[in-house]
């Protein structure tokens, strides 16, 4: 019986415009709604990686304050890959979030594995990026946290990339005794 925090939830990813509006971010193209496809809720956003670095933004969602989050929160995501071609070409995920994208923002450090430390396998993944790792850019105010970008490198294009459902969340380590037989 453990007591644990909420969440907070940035962006369900359910629409493209009912957050802000999702858009495609570097050289990255068809950036569409996914209702087949999705990790939670009722969608996800789906778009085509052209070059390393591409991916999606949105700096127009709902002002969330993250002020007791900050700098010891991490922030997941879920992405998939939809086969092992495209899953040999992904090097890792970056997350960046912030006041805006430009001036006042944390860049999170690129993510190479899944957060349970287990490799990109083709499917639903999620990474972890601990906030308390990431740099800040400008002077960002956690209180006004509205814009967010989520990048890939890749060593060739990806297509039909889906990212859904972005949380902040503090976690605490904790072992669990148990007897198994």
């Amino acid at each position: 019986n453990w007591r644990t925090r909420q969440g907070k939830t940035l962006n369900t990813l359910n629409s493209l415009t009912s957050n802000g509006t999702w858009s495609a971010s570097g050289s990255a193209t068809s950036v569409v709604l996914d209702e087949i496809t999705k990790y939670s809720g009722s969608a996800s956003v789906r778009f085509n990686l052209v070059a390393s670095g591409d991916g999606i933004q949105n700096t127009t969602m709902s002002v969330l304050n993250l002020t007791d989050e900050d700098e010891v929160a991490d922030v997941f995501v879920a992405f998939y890959i939809k086969n092992s071609t495209d899953l040999a070409a992904l090097t890792s995920a970056t997350q960046i979030w912030g006041n805006d994208l430009t001036t006042a923002y944390w860049p999170g450090v690129a993510q190479t594995t899944q957060a349970d430390g287990t490799a990109f396998r083709v499917g639903w993944n999620v990474i972890k990026t601990p906030w308390s790792t990431a740099t800040e850019t400008g002077t960002v105010a956690p209180a006004t946290i509205d814009s967010y970008r989520i990048t890939f490198a890749a060593t060739s294009a990806i297509t039909n990339i889906r990212v859904d459902n972005i949380i902040f969340s503090i976690g605490r380590n904790f072992d669990i005794k148990y007897y198994s037989r």
